[in-house]
C-alpha cells in the first residue's frame, strides 16, 4: 500500500517584535555637545530620509559619525537602518558601538541580538537578550525575541518560559501565542497548541497560517473533520497558497472524498508546479476512483521533481 504524504514540517512564523520603537529619538541630538552642530544636522537629515532608503539614512549618519565618532543615537540609528538592508554584521557592529558608549541602552542590546539571531549565532544572541531583560525586566519584546532564539534550539521549555514572561507583560500580542504554540507542538502538548492558536486568531482572525498550524495538530490528533474545518478557513482567507489547498486537499482524500481531494490538489499543483507531495497524494486519490493512468502519469511526475529536487 502507498504512503500517504501528510504535510511536513511546521510552517514558522518568526516575527521579530518592533524593539526599535525608539528609532532615532533614543538619546537623541540634544544630547550631543555644542561643538558638533553639523553632525547634528547630518543626524537630522538621515532621519529625514524615507523609511525604505537606507542608501541615504547610512550616507547621512556615517557622516555625523565622521565629525562626532563618539555621537552614539547616530551609530544606533545607522544600525537600524544596516537591519532595514539586511546587513547583519554591520548592523551588529554598530549597536556594539552604541553600548560601549552607552552601556545601559537596552534597545541597543535587544537589536544585536536579532542580529546574531540572525546571524545564527545563538550563545550571543541569548547573551544579549538576556543582558536587555537585566537591564529592563518588564522588556517583553526581549522575552519573546530570547523565546525564538530558544525554539530554534530546539529547548521548547525555555522557548514557553520566555513566551509566557512576555504574555504575562503584554497580553494582547498575537505573535506571542503563535509561537509559544509552535514550542508546545514541538514537545507534542497538543491541546496547549491549539489554546494558544485559538487566543492567536481571537487576536487576529485573518490570519490564515494560525488556522492552518492549528489544522496540523487537529491532523496529528486523528480529528480530521476538525482540522477540515481550519484548512478551509485557511483557504478562504488566503486563496493563493498552495500549501493549505495541499492540506485541505489531503484531509478531502483521508474523509473518503476523493473527487475534492482531486481538485484541491490539483489547485495545490497550479500555484506550486513542483509540490512532488502534492502529486503522489493526487495519484492516490486516482487510483480510488478507477483513474490508474492518471495517477502513473502523476506518480512520474513526482519521481522527475524529486530527481530535480533531491
Amino acid at each position: 500500500m502507498n504512503q500517504f504524504f501528510y504535510r511536513t514540517g511546521n510552517l514558522k512564523q518568526l516575527i521579530l517584535a518592533a524593539f526599535l520603537l525608539a528609532l532615532f529619538f533614543t538619546a537623541g541630538p540634544a544630547q550631543q555637545p555644542s561643538g558638533n552642530a553639523k553632525a547634528v544636522d547630518y543626524y537630522k537629515l538621515g532621519s529625514a530620509c524615507a523609511d525604505a532608503d537606507t542608501d541615504c539614512q547610512i550616507k547621512n549618519f556615517t557622516k555625523a559619525i565622521e565629525l562626532n565618532p563618539k555621537y552614539a543615537s547616530a551609530y544606533y540609528a545607522r544600525a537600524w537602518a544596516y537591519d532595514s538592508a539586511e546587513k547583519y554584521e554591520k548592523a551588529a557592529a554598530d549597536y556594539t558601538r552604541t553600548i560601549e558608549l552607552r552601556p545601559g541602552d537596552e534597545n541597543a542590546f535587544l537589536g544585536r541580538g536579532r542580529d546574531y539571531y540572525y546571524l545564527k549565532k545563538y550563545d550571543l544572541s541569548l547573551a544579549d537578550y538576556t543582558k536587555c531583560i537585566e537591564i529592563n525586566p518588564k522588556n517583553a519584546d526581549a522575552f519573546y525575541n530570547r523565546g525564538l532564539t530558544y525554539y530554534d534550539l530546539e529547548k521548547y521549555d525555555e522557548s514557553i518560559a520566555d513566551y509566557s514572561r512576555a504574555i504575562a507583560l503584554d497580553p494582547d500580542e498575537f505573535d506571542y501565542y503563535y509561537n509559544r504554540a509552535l514550542a508546545y507542538e514541538g514537545k507534542n502538548e497538543f491541546e496547549n497548541g491549539i489554546r494558544d492558536y485559538t487566543k492567536a486568531i481571537e487576536l487576529k482572525p485573518d490570519y490564515a497560517d494560525a488556522y492552518n498550524n492549528r489544522g496540523l495538530i487537529y491532523e496529528k490528533m486523528k480529528d480530521d473533520k476538525q482540522a477540515f474545518v481550519d484548512y478551509d478557513k485557511a483557504v478562504k482567507i488566503e486563496p493563493g497558497e498552495a500549501l493549505y489547498y495541499y492540506n485541505r486537499g489531503s484531509t478531502y482524500y483521508r474523509l473518503g472524498e476523493y473527487d475534492k481531494a482531486i481538485v484541491d490538489l490539483t489547485k495545490a499543483i497550479q500555484l506550486d508546479p513542483n509540490r512532488a507531495d502534492a502529486y503522489h497524494n493526487r495519484a492516490l486519490a486516482y487510483d480510488e476512483i478507477g483513474e490508474n493512468d492518471l495517477a502513473e502519469a502523476d506518480r512520474r511526475k513526482r519521481s522527475e521533481i524529486d530527481k530535480k529536487h533531491p
